[in-house]
């Protein structure tokens, strides 16, 4: 979503920043894999003990809940829009089907986690660069038959390719922020990952693989919100660089909006392209954040993988649904369990670690 706005406003100039950005931290990752490969510490007594903050683990459990929440939700929202008008009915069902996927996959995978999401990652790949070329002959068709098609789609590709374009201090701190995002929520995995790995793994393949397919997804989706930008609003699709996250999310909407009116089957198929595009980048990014808390869960509660996964995927399908019902105040939940979050987290101390299993227990 902020990767086409950044190469939309910025060109190749926003893309090299980005790459040099992003080729820079990928060394940290490459660093945590191969110190819990080599040790084969578990995650959390790693992070207990390089941070020194025996609290860490509810940090790590709050945040990765969050993450996967507002994945699930928004995954499955965008989802839902492609079939159906909104209805808490409809979305509340997809949410739990789709946790149930990701439920079906953690259990199953065990220490194979990492090959079924290599395999998940393949089926996206494959299907985005489906929908990338199905797209793009949609609108080079309708650019043929509406002019304003057309030059919507030329100043897109001109904005994009640009050598020139300016860079403003608002843009290289976000193109800073999206790579810490990109990267940032693979962090974690990658430790996990680094627990079960056979030694003799070269981390440097792992690690430049990943990094390549993150860059490649991103600029073909760029691609794809291109195309898709100008066969739907051409007179105003500009304002898609431009925009904040907000807006963007309502450009998505009305994207598929402007699809479902269309009424004919090539729409159609761009549509559920379009929507299923979406929904698999965010399950392929929800599955490791659920792998990861169930590592934390189960090592800082001494309970069984699990049991930890169980009550971590009942707890973002919780956050998830009162996301879903009062979706203008997501803000005052998420302010409020930060509040919890620094309450318990500034503790620093053993009383913490004592009431946290304590309360796990119970569960």
């Amino acid at each position: 979503m902020i990767f086409p706005q950044i190469l939309i406003k910025s060109g190749i100039m926003g893309l090299v920043l980005y790459i040099l950005i992003t080729a820079f931290l990928v060394v940290a990752p490459y660093f945590e894999i191969e110190a819990t490969k080599r040790t084969r510490y578990l995650f959390v007594e790693y992070l207990t003990k390089i941070s020194r903050f025996s609290a860490v683990a509810i940090s790590f459990i709050l945040f990765g809940i969050i993450g996967s929440s507002l994945i699930l939700y928004y995954s499955s929202s965008v989802l839902m829009r492609g079939f159906v008008t909104y209805d808490i009915l409809y979305l509340a069902l997809i949410l739990l089907l789709s946790l149930l996927l990701a439920s079906l996959i953690l259990f199953h995978a065990k220490e194979k986690t990492l090959i079924l999401m290599t395999w998940f990652s393949v089926v996206f790949i494959v299907f985005i660069a489906v929908s990338f070329f199905i797209i793009r002959d949609y609108t080079l068709s309708a650019s043929e038959k509406s002019l304003p098609v057309q030059l919507a789609l030329e100043t897109l590709m001109t904005h994009i390719t640009a050598t020139n374009a300016p860079l403003t201090t608002q843009d290289i701190i976000k193109i800073i922020l999206l790579g810490f995002s990109s990267l940032g929520l693979g962090y974690g995995f990658f430790m996990v990952m680094g627990t079960f790995l056979p030694k003799e793994t070269d981390s440097r393949k792992v690690i430049g693989v990943g990094y390549l397919l993150n860059l490649f997804v991103g600029v073909v989706v760029t691609y794809i919100f291109v195309y898709s930008l100008a066969a739907t609003f051409p007179r105003t699709a500009l304002l898609y660089g431009q925009s904040g996250t907000v807006e963007a999310l309502k450009f998505i909407k009305n994207i598929i909006g402007a699809l479902i009116v269309a009424h004919s089957s090539e729409a159609t198929k761009v549509l559920y392209l379009l929507v299923f595009s979406i929904y698999l980048a965010g399950m392929t990014t929800l599955i490791p954040l659920l792998e990861i808390l169930g590592h934390i869960v189960s090592e800082s509660t001494q309970s069984s993988r699990n049991r930890a996964l169980s009550i971590t995927l009942l707890m973002v399908l919780l956050l998830s649904l009162v996301f879903a019902v009062d979706t203008n105040n997501k803000m005052d939940v998420l302010s409020s369990i930060f509040r919890v979050s620094s309450i318990y987290g500034s503790s620093g101390d053993d009383t913490f670690d004592k009431k946290w299993r304590g309360f796990w227990s119970k569960c």
